[in-house]
């Protein structure tokens, strides 16, 4: 099916057709301000009162995905950290972290070829060395609704927010601290595609990719948002048929795969718009409430 591009903002119908929207968070549900639009709120709102399930699917923290959450005003069925964290409001369901031996092949992969890469275990970001892609890292992860509001303090998220620590060596963090590490990441300033490759035949891994022009994102083997969004559903008792995607990149592929109808930002690279059944506005044009007011709903 060739996707269709939606620009004017449609009226939803009567009828919701899907029990279950699964929204990623970067680049989708945010615009590039970091900011969550009015429109998109409003849609998700919507669609949980009609009875609907709303899952945000990120590569970001747990406790950042509940701060999205609870902007949202969600009770906060996530996949975190690209599938390696399922979980509803503060409760985990379910987790997969790296065996040791993965890690730390990973990590000297990296340095062999002098790419910078961070570790990230449940609530905090891990780094032996400052560079801009750690700097002022928690407000940078800090989202808001449009037009400036934060979360108020006392809500469930409770500023939790997640927390970035400088350690003298990262596999000192492997080897001695025994630290559980869900996710790594590697950033560039130039293209990853080739390094994409090279990291995908250590095994143990599964690397995947936010953005191919600086960064990829690795998890624990056979782990990726569409496994864990498969796995959330088969604990909700919700059929993948009856399940919306909605996503803007590389990372977002698989859980399109899972889905019975899913949906490629306007902002999304061509590829992952090639990927998708359907493609919307972008996430400066609040492409979330477009697909969901469009596609959710029929009549």
């Amino acid at each position: 099916m060739r996707p269709e591009i939606l620009y004017p903002e449609e009226n939803r119908g009567n009828r919701r057709l899907f029990d279950c929207v699964a929204v990623d968070i970067d680049g989708t549900l945010l615009n590039d301000a970091k900011e969550i639009p009015l429109a998109n709120k409003q849609a998700i709102a919507d669609f949980s009162q009609d009875g609907g399930t709303v899952v945000l699917v990120s590569g970001r923290m747990p406790v950042s995905v509940r701060w999205h959450s609870e902007l949202l005003g969600l009770g906060g069925y996530y996949v975190a950290m690209n599938g390696a964290v399922i979980g509803h409001g503060p409760k985990r369901w379910w987790s997969r972290a790296f065996e040791p031996p993965a890690a730390l092949e990973f990590l000297q992969a990296c340095r062999s070829r002098s790419l910078y890469c961070h570790f990230y275990t449940d609530d905090t970001l891990l780094y032996d060395q400052e560079t801009r892609w750690n700097q002022n890292w928690t407000m940078r992860n800090a989202a808001r609704l449009e037009g400036g509001g934060y979360l108020p303090r006392g809500n469930r998220a409770t500023w939790e927010m997640p927390l970035a620590r400088r350690v003298e060596d990262l596999a000192d963090v492997i080897l001695r601290e025994s630290q559980t590490i869900y996710k790594t990441a590697v950033f560039s300033d130039e293209p990853l595609r080739e390094v994409w490759e090279e990291l995908g035949t250590i095994p143990g891994l599964t690397v995947t990719s936010s953005d191919l022009s600086s960064n990829l994102e690795v998890a624990p083997t056979g782990v990726t948002k569409g496994s864990s969004l498969l796995r959330l559903m088969r604990m909700l008792g919700i059929s993948p048929d009856r399940v919306m995607t909605i996503g803007d990149n590389y990372n977002d592929i698989s859980m399109f795969q899972t889905a019975g109808l899913s949906v490629a930002m306007g902002n999304a690279p061509k590829d992952v718009r090639r990927s998708a059944h359907q493609v919307t506005a972008s996430n400066e044009a609040a492409g979330v409430a477009q697909a969901i007011r469009r596609w959710a709903y029929a009549g």
